[in-house]
């Protein structure tokens, strides 16, 4: 998760990392009356806090400081951790440590301003936290925020030396998901791992259960699978059940006509649904208006089984030719940070001329971009130092490679959809804190300067297996 400097009238909510050791928060940790209410019962040294800062850092927990605008002075903390990737929920807390700064209102004004972070930027459904029932003080400011008591932990807690309860307080926010309706969810990582670079985990029913349930939640209902995903369609149909705002595009390649339209109630039959939203010819090259295929496809839109005819591809010039033909509907063509936009241009502005619908897909070049570092592939090399120059573009701007391929790609207006893969919960709250990171135009122009000399490396129809 990327943290980010948040801004409110009279405070800054810094990210803290090592560099920000001193003497005075120190002292907050080890001071009897600061930490009465809370669970720290070892006394912290230099090293100790340096140590907790650095996997802060290394971790990207979101650990902000509260600093005053007028002073630049460091006067608490707030956090937001764990995170719970399974229902988009988080663990609230606060300190202000410096006691000149407590009565004047600064906890009210940062918590509203990270509450409004985790509902619009995270996107997170709900916060919770803890806090001891005597502690008067930070109850009245926890109603005042909008938490509210769910339940009672009895004895759970000490205070000045005896037992005490702890109230467990809740919050239900309200996601800003607009911007989730031009993604689509891909469902390939299903069927295990997909792509160059290997996961070695790989979830249950239950995990991806968790992922769709959440994905449709957040506003997205757009997803994209094959009969060659494994469990994928058997997974959807489970989970959606004849939902009807949800929408399934799939893909067809070396199909006879004769089998094509029992492929397709095979498919809508596995996903409890009536029709499919688009059909995908998979290799452009098969679609050649006129032949029997072709009219096997129109014959399925004439009888309701499928909505909209696509095409899925790479070359640009089999994407210009297919442009003309008023049968096709969408194409999907790749777009990421180094088969880019300069690359893609032409192609996307005359479809768009044309009335099509552009999805883009394989941002992240099958999971190259995110970890070419981990696991290098010789056939790989010379793509190496572009992306290691774009990891740098992202360190420079304070993004992860993740939001860097997002950003990217939803950067032109002419984009209709974006189709992304995921492996794993994490991945999904990744997704949806960078769905509404801006790339400035000077940072795509960067992106644009990194040249490749051989593009047949991007194409991964060349990619060894």
């Amino acid at each position: 998760m990327d943290r980010e400097i948040i801004s409110t009238e009279r405070t800054s909510l810094v990210p803290l990392g090592p560099a920000n050791v001193t003497g005075k928060y120190l002292s907050w940790l080890n001071d009897p009356e600061t930490i009465e209410y809370l669970e720290i019962y070892e006394y912290y040294t230099t090293e100790k806090l340096l140590e907790y800062l650095n996997n802060v850092e290394k971790n990207n927990i979101l650990l902000w400081g509260i600093f005053l605008k007028n002073k630049n002075l460091h006067i608490g903390n707030i956090k937001i951790d764990p995170i719970n990737a399974n229902n988009l929920s988080a663990e609230y807390g606060i300190l202000i440590g410096d006691k000149n700064a407590r009565g004047n209102g600064y906890a009210e004004e940062a918590s509203k301003a990270v509450i409004d972070y985790c509902a619009k930027k995270l996107q997170l459904r709900k916060l919770n936290l803890g806090v001891i029932e005597t502690h008067a003080a930070a109850v009245k400011v926890y109603k005042k925020l909008g938490f509210k008591k769910e339940g009672i932990y009895k004895d759970a807690g000490f205070y000045k030396g005896s037992l005490d309860n702890i109230i467990r307080m809740g919050l239900s926010l309200s996601p800003d998901n607009t911007g989730n309706q031009k993604l689509i969810l891909g469902t390939a990582q299903m069927l295990g791992s997909y792509g160059v670079v290997k996961s070695d985990s790989r979830l249950n029913f239950k995990g991806w259960s968790n992922i769709l349930n959440n994905s449709l939640i957040s506003g997205i209902t757009e997803y994209d699978t094959s009969p060659e995903y494994g469990d994928a369609l058997n997974i959807l149909g489970s989970v959606f059940n004849n939902n009807s705002s949800v929408k399934v595009n799939s893909k067809f390649k070396n199909q006879s006509p004769e089998d094509l339209e029992q492929s397709v109630r095979s498919q809508t039959r596995a996903l409890r649904c009536k029709m499919l939203n688009t059909l995908f010819y998979h290799r452009p090259h098969e679609y050649n208006a006129g032949d029997k295929l072709f009219k096997s496809v129109l014959n399925l839109k004439e009888k309701g089984l499928i909505s909209k005819i696509g095409v899925s591809g790479y070359d640009n010039e089999d994407f210009k030719e297919l442009i003309k033909h008023r049968e096709v509907d969408v194409i999907q063509l790749p777009l990421n940070l180094i088969d880019n936009y300069l690359r893609r241009k032409e192609v996307i502005e005359i479809a768009k001329s044309n009335g099509k619908e552009i999805q883009i897909r394989s941002i992240f070049m099958q999971g190259l971009l995110l970890g070419a570092s981990k696991k290098q592939n010789s056939y790989f090399k010379p793509l190496y130092s572009a992306i290691k120059k774009l990891g740098k573009i992202a360190k420079d701007n304070k993004m992860s490679m993740f939001q860097l391929c997002l950003s990217y790609s939803l950067s032109s207006m002419l984009i209709d959809k974006l189709l992304v893969g995921l492996e794993n919960s994490s991945q999904f709250c990744q997704l949806l804190a960078s769905i509404s990171s801006k790339l400035d135009s000077n940072v795509i122009e960067q992106i644009h300067s990194i040249s490749m000399e051989n593009y047949l490396l991007i194409n991964p129809n060349n990619w060894p297996r």
